[in-house]
């Protein structure tokens, strides 16, 4: 079995994570197995070796893609507006939530805000039941026929 001391076995894995952005994956291209990939073997992710190699790789496709947070960020801005401009609004909520995304501001992200709605007041229950009642009574009595 491969040791994740061994630098060889750590710029393997950190190459194919990298590359594929698959944890499982990249510890099997590292030399482990499949079973042990896909349990035991995600806890390698937390050791400090590996992290900093994978953390240099993406620092060097990240320069040589030239793309960074600020133009992601330009190229859905300009999205937006061309949006905007064509009035396509579900273009346009499109690349806004892309760039809430960015930001780590969208729902999907787990911030908790919103998630939980919060409980009735007894009063707004007491309205709630009223309207209810007012609502089946209606119901049940049927449509008032006029007689002429």
């Amino acid at each position: 079995m491969p040791s994740i001391k061994d630098q060889s076995t750590v710029e393997a894995i950190a190459v194919s994570f990298c590359e594929h952005r698959c944890k499982s994956r990249a510890l099997q291209a590292g030399g482990y197995s499949k079973y042990y990939s896909e349990r035991a073997g995600l806890k390698l992710f937390t050791n400090v070796q590996l992290i900093d190699a994978i953390g240099a790789i993406d620092e060097v496709s990240q320069a040589k893609s030239e793309r960074t947070v600020q133009s992601i960020d330009s190229m859905q801005q300009a999205a937006y507006d061309l949006a905007m401009g064509c009035k396509q609004p579900s273009a346009a909520v499109s690349a806004g939530t892309a760039i809430a995304r960015l930001y780590g501001m969208d729902k999907d992200a787990g911030t908790g805000a919103g998630d939980t709605p919060e409980p009735l007041s007894k009063k707004q229950l007491e309205v709630l039941r009223k309207l209810a009642r007012a609502a089946t009574d209606t119901e049940l009595a049927g449509p008032k026929l006029s007689r002429a």
